[in-house]
């Protein structure tokens, strides 16, 4: 049965720096960044960045940019068992090839 009974996190972000505008204007989109997470308390999200590449990103309660706060979006996505286990081989595999670097 494929029950959609688990969650992926997505967590869109704005944030105000010069390539954050550059972005939004080039997409006309509202948020300028995206990070990914398979835990339920999300305190701990990933995603690509162009100066740093993959990354990990910590959240105490909500995200900031240098000390202020930043608007953002919390999306909670159902994904089957098996489509959970996919992202978070996908998200094992960046990070031991980020750590391996």
């Amino acid at each position: 049965m494929n029950r959609k009974d688990r969650t992926v996190y997505i967590m869109l972000t704005d944030y105000p720096d010069k390539v954050s505008r550059t972005i939004k204007r080039i997409g006309l989109w509202e948020y300028s960044h995206m990070s990914i997470s398979t835990d339920e308390h999300y305190p701990k999200f990933f995603s690509f960045t162009g100066k740093r590449g993959f990354m990990t990103e910590d959240f105490d309660l909500h995200p900031t940019y240098k000390g202020t706060d930043v608007p953002c979006a919390l999306f909670a996505l159902p994904v089957t068992e098996a489509e959970l286990r996919n992202v978070e081989r996908i998200i094992k595999a960046h990070d031991l090839e980020r750590r391996r670097i």
